[in-house]
């Protein structure tokens, strides 16, 4: 039974219910974490299906599950890395279209935060990448709009710098 269908989807549903369990431990004092520092969080039960049963239509449940996990803690570098290495095992339909969506938001969080940071030329390169490789995005306003206002301090930039003639280059 260990390594069957039946406890794969029970281990999935272990995960997202300590999903649903975990807490800030910066709120809750030490003696009250105990249970939740002794069980195993979402992201290991995840990982564990992942290494264990990696040929499994369910790893690749996990696998979306863990991404997501990684974009919720607003690790984007390893949430877009997990969803690209996704997409090259054989997933399709309702699957691929989930992890597709995951991988262009996690996308679009990424390049707010470098815009955020004043890294526009960043912010810009993600966000061509998500217009690029999904022309048809459900997110494609929204990712025009974070492109547009990137795109606006770029020039501004270029063009009180002195040397308007590097904005080409651009």
């Amino acid at each position: 039974y260990p390594d069957s269908e039946g406890s794969l989807i029970s281990l999935i549903r272990v995960a997202e219910e300590a999903e649903k369990a975990e807490v800030d431990s910066s709120d809750v004092p030490d003696e009250q974490m105990s249970v939740e520092k002794k069980s195993k969080s979402a992201q290991e039960i995840y990982q564990h299906i992942i290494e264990r049963f990696p040929d499994s239509p369910l790893a690749h449940v996990a696998m979306l599950k863990l991404g997501n996990a990684e974009k919720k803690a607003e690790r984007y570098e390893e949430a877009i890395r997990i969803f690209k290495e996704l997409l090259t095992k054989k997933t399709e339909g309702k699957l691929r279209q989930q992890i597709e969506t995951a991988l262009q938001d996690a996308v679009l969080k990424f390049a707010s935060v470098h815009s955020k940071d004043g890294n526009y030329e960043k912010s810009v390169a993600l966000l061509t990448e998500i217009l690029t490789d999904y022309p048809n995005s459900n997110l494609r306003a929204e990712v025009k709009g974070a492109l547009e206002k990137s795109l606006d301090v770029i020039f501004k930039k270029y063009r009180k710098s002195g040397n308007p003639e590097n904005l080409v280059s651009y």
